[in-house]
């Protein structure tokens, strides 16, 4: 009976849900392991019924996505990717930590983190680069020097006068001359 409970919770449940109470459906979802309870094997249920549901909401694009489709970004990220997106991925700014964490630890929702981000930046550099986006290089030089922990170095992010990239072991002389 307790997994047709997770079937109902992840179908029927879910999708009225996100009908009337799309905001608060994660607080909604959200649940604690109690230990020792035998309960193990329904919770496991719901989280594989939901792994592949659009249930996660994100309030700037106004939709639904799935676990796949997303990852779990903090206040501060915010001002890097303020559309929202990074590397193929909808970032969902959840401020409250304990459904930060229940979406991290127990749905298995990827977290973006600065390794991710020094991994997949110079992607991200190329799209901007391309659109003329100066002010993205800025927010991005200015979140570099905010947050010691990401590790930019040998990355092509630099942005040189004819919109080229170079890393930082690239000499770059601007108004200027190069003597030997």
């Amino acid at each position: 009976i307790l997994h047709q409970i997770a079937e109902f919770i992840s179908g029927h449940f879910v999708e009225a849900l996100k009908k009337s109470n799309k905001a608060s459906l994660l607080e909604i979802l959200y649940f604690k392991r109690i230990p020792d309870s035998g309960l193990d094997q329904f919770y496991d249920d719901v989280v594989s019924l939901l792994k592949d549901r659009k249930f996660i909401y994100d309030s700037v694009s106004k939709r639904f996505y799935s676990r796949a489709e997303v990852m779990v970004a903090v206040g501060f990220d915010r001002q890097l990717f303020p559309q929202g997106e990074f590397a193929g991925k909808r970032l969902v700014f959840i401020e409250s930590e304990e459904l930060r964490d229940w979406l991290i630890n127990e749905i298995k929702v990827p977290y973006l983190t600065y390794e991710f981000i020094g991994g997949h930046i110079e992607e991200e550099c190329l799209k901007q680069r391309k659109k003329k986006n100066i002010g993205f290089f800025q927010v991005l030089y200015n979140y570099a020097s905010n947050h010691d922990q990401l590790n930019l170095h040998g990355k092509r992010i630099l942005l040189t006068e004819h919109f080229g990239l170079v890393n930082n072991d690239v000499d770059v002389f601007y108004g200027g001359t190069r003597t030997p």
